[in-house]
């Protein structure tokens, strides 16, 4: 009976994950901190998206990289989890960015370059769309 249920319980847990997508960690560069990447995107100028342009058409940006720059108000901290969200504002829109670093502090600006995620969920917590950060700059 007992190894019958763990078989269900196999067979049935990949399907609820919603989306798995590479973190930080995963990301060339960058340890498990999320610190470290080194791809210099961050370092060139006119590369920024605005939070608006995502927010009109996610499918369009979905599984794309993009850098994004604004103001930083924190989420709600989930524990036992790596991955914690933060909303990130821009006068054109309210995005949430996933990471696995340090959380910014609360009206810190910040450049952030990520993979966008449509939808996205963490901890049963359900994100329209979101940014899972790759790179990040300021916010200390």
């Amino acid at each position: 009976m007992r190894s019958a249920v763990l078989l269900l319980m196999l067979l049935l847990l990949p399907g609820c994950v919603e989306k798995e997508v590479a973190m930080v960690g995963d990301v060339e560069g960058a340890d498990a901190s999320g610190e470290g990447a080194t791809s210099g995107i961050l370092q060139q100028s006119g590369d920024e998206l605005r939070i608006g342009d995502i927010l009109e058409n996610p499918e369009a940006y979905e599984g794309k990289e993009v850098v994004l720059r604004g103001t930083v108000t924190p989420g709600l901290a989930f524990e036992f989890v790596d991955e914690q969200p933060y909303l990130l504002s821009d006068g054109t829109g309210d995005i949430w960015i996933v990471t696995r670093g340090t959380m910014p502090m609360q009206g810190a600006e910040v450049r952030v370059r990520g993979i966008v995620v449509v939808p996205y969920q963490i901890k049963g917590r359900h994100y329209e769309v979101a940014v899972v950060e790759i790179e990040r700059e300021g916010g200390w």
